[in-house]
């Protein structure tokens, strides 16, 4: 998810967990903000590597981003480094006790929660990373500002030192809600209009759409061509219109293209083969169809994340196309006749 939702549910957990310990050591003079800064950084940590992205391709940062660093097993490690520095700078001893096996959780829990979040996307994590296996619950998007409004609410109370956690459970019941919602309501949804509509498909992608948990997307394979179909929970009608585009496969396999064949082979396997290629100005880009359009007009075209061939580098060069006045976008969709 987005570094705000990370850095604040961090802090938050922080705030729980971690808040005792420092004022005993500390004081309680800055065992806030302390509390919340370290629960913070513990919470944006992971993404660290990001750094690695000045260091080496593009297409190579897209293949390890959250794999050693999003880790259960590297997890461990840095708790155990975390609750060791802490004793150094307070100089406590670092032995088994209660204090340091509560701190070596709080850090875990905080850590883990990143991961956690990140498994909730349609990008999904490798939880025990270097095993390849993939967690991707699809149940909520990078960015979800209903999610990020709440965490916010939380972070001013706690730094005006009100002890009311009602914005956080408020946060995990829209988490909840709505991992229990594209389960039980949406994927099933779905899965009818497109029984009803006789689209015979061989595999589908079901997620939320950028925002917010109430506009779902959902689109599937049949051969070479996707079909794209949009529901809000707040829209009157329950039949859904599904659009297709063509994959275009062939512009890939275009002679035009053969140096760029092994580029456009680890692209598929990052984005698990959900791609369609588009070629404008003699430039091949290759679009992340799991990040859906950048409209929900049937005729749209653009899509919203796509990843532009760059032979002479060997490389390729990620495209981030956002919604044109995107809230009046969602907000008409969401209430869609």
């Amino acid at each position: 998810m987005d570094p705000f939702a990370h850095f604040s549910t961090g802090a938050v957990i922080g705030k729980l967990f971690l808040y005792d310990i420092i004022s005993k050591e500390l004081g309680d003079k800055n065992a806030l903000i302390i509390s919340l800064l370290l629960g913070g950084i513990l919470g944006i940590l992971p993404d660290i590597d990001i750094l690695y992205k000045k260091f080496i391709s593009n297409i190579k940062y897209l293949e390890i981003h959250r794999t050693w660093t999003h880790s259960i097993f590297s997890h461990i490690v840095i708790a155990f480094f975390f609750c060791y520095l802490f004793c150094q700078i307070t100089q406590t001893t670092f032995e088994i006790s209660y204090q340091n096996i509560k701190l070596f959780f709080a850090a875990f829990i905080i850590l883990f929660s990143h991961i956690f979040l990140d498994a909730l996307t349609s990008w999904g994590v490798f939880y025990f990373y270097p095993f390849k296996v993939q967690w991707s619950l699809k149940s909520m998007s990078v960015v979800d500002l209903v999610f990020d409004f709440f965490l916010l609410v939380q972070l001013i109370l706690l730094t005006l030192n009100l002890q009311s956690y009602i914005p956080f459970f408020i946060a995990i019941c829209y988490l909840i809600f709505s991992l229990i919602n594209r389960e039980t309501y949406i994927k099933p949804l779905f899965k009818r209009e497109l029984k009803k509509q006789e689209i015979i498909y061989s595999d589908l992608f079901i997620k939320p759409v950028f925002s917010n948990a109430f506009i779902w997307t959902c689109i599937v394979k049949q051969g070479d061509k996707y079909y794209t179909g949009y529901y809000s929970l707040f829209q009157n009608k329950k039949s859904i219109e599904f659009s297709t585009h063509s994959r275009n496969e062939i512009l890939a396999n275009n002679s035009g293209y053969l140096e760029s064949q092994e580029l456009i082979h680890r692209i598929k396997k990052v984005t698990s083969d959900w791609v369609s290629f588009t070629v404008l100005n003699k430039r091949l880009f290759i679009n992340d169809v799991r990040y859906g359009f950048k409209t929900f007009s049937p005729d749209e075209t653009r899509y919203a994340v796509s990843y532009e061939i760059i032979d002479e580098k060997a490389d390729v060069i990620s495209h981030i196309n956002p919604l044109p006045n995107w809230y009046k976008i969602i907000w008409n969709r969401l209430f869609a006749k």
